[in-house]
């Protein structure tokens, strides 16, 4: 929400969320209502509508200050409202409220309320959600290559250094477990063979060996899993009494996530509880094997 001295821009969107809450109210701003003296009294949101066969009328009081609202504010506010006969009282801040100010609205039956802020810095709170994080990465490669008449496979020190036609196998198989299997998460390991048509002459850290007949990789996929808080931002309000948010249907709620927030979220090892229980996200990310995307051998040609 954009900054207003005027505090006109938070008692907009107090009266525009207020309307999506209660959508069979009519919710009007900056309204001069007569109280029971016969005096004008302004009200920077005013709502009416009708439950159980009755009229009802709700005040709301934005106060767009740098500073928490405390006891005072809630006083001055408690009888203004009991002079047009309010049947409910509610009072938004852009800085919350102090903890007497909270008791006194508590005692006094007032809404203590407060937009979700953009910027949780400047507004002194925020709110959101626990979430976690799934990275999959591809462990060390367990190669095999297989040769004519050989039930054992053949040992090589650096599978980088195999190639066929000068280029280097491993960079295809790379390629599958970056495309093909992606998404694989385990635990149970991944396979990959190839097998020859003929029997090939393959380059083996600079010197032939001959009589291949196939090649395998079995990879494994490694997940770390990390949890962190993410704050809420969008169309609904904090309660501070109830330490909850009022989210109206049709309201636009976002999570901000980024790399470097989940980067720096706790390393976490137990149980994830089930999304019926937390209400928050599971963000899974699958990261790639490395290879040469510009020359990659085609190795199914030779299959």
């Amino acid at each position: 929400m954009s900054k207003d001295k005027s505090g006109k821009s938070l008692e907009k969107a107090a009266a525009r969320i207020q309307q999506m809450l209660d959508p069979g109210s009519v919710v009007t701003h900056n309204e001069y209502i007569i109280d029971r003296l016969g005096h004008r009294r302004q009200f920077d949101v005013v709502i009416r509508g009708q439950a159980a066969g009755r009229d009802y009328l709700g005040v709301i009081e934005a106060k767009d200050w740098s500073t928490k609202v405390g006891t005072p504010e809630v006083e001055a506010f408690v009888m203004k409202a009991r002079y047009v006969n309010a049947n409910f009282v509610l009072m938004v801040s852009r800085m919350g409220f102090s903890e007497p100010g909270l008791r006194t609205a508590k005692h006094e039956g007032v809404g203590t309320l407060s937009l979700l802020p953009d910027d949780p810095i400047d507004a002194g709170f925020y709110d959101g959600l626990m979430c976690y994080a799934h990275r999959y990465e591809w462990g060390p490669f367990n190669f095999g290559l297989f040769r004519k008449e050989e039930g054992e496979p053949t040992g090589v020190s650096d599978i980088r250094s195999i190639t066929l036609d000068g280029k280097p196998v491993i960079a295809w198989f790379a390629k599958q477990l970056s495309t093909t299997y992606m998404d694989a998460t385990g635990p149970e390991p991944t396979l990959i063979e190839v097998k020859f048509k003929t029997p090939m002459t393959l380059q083996i850290e600079g010197r032939e060996a001959d009589d291949v007949t196939r090649l395998v990789i079995i990879a494994q996929r490694i997940r770390r899993t990390k949890r962190g808080f993410v704050q809420i931002t969008g169309d609904a309000f904090y309660d501070w009494l109830a330490n909850g948010i009022s989210w109206p249907i049709g309201g636009a709620l976002q999570l901000q996530v980024t790399e470097a927030m989940v980067n720096s979220w706790e390393p976490f090892t137990g149980e994830i509880p089930q999304k019926k229980e937390f209400g928050g996200l599971v963000i899974e990310e699958f990261i790639a094997a490395m290879y040469d995307e510009q020359d990659v051998i085609d190795l199914g040609k030779y299959c």
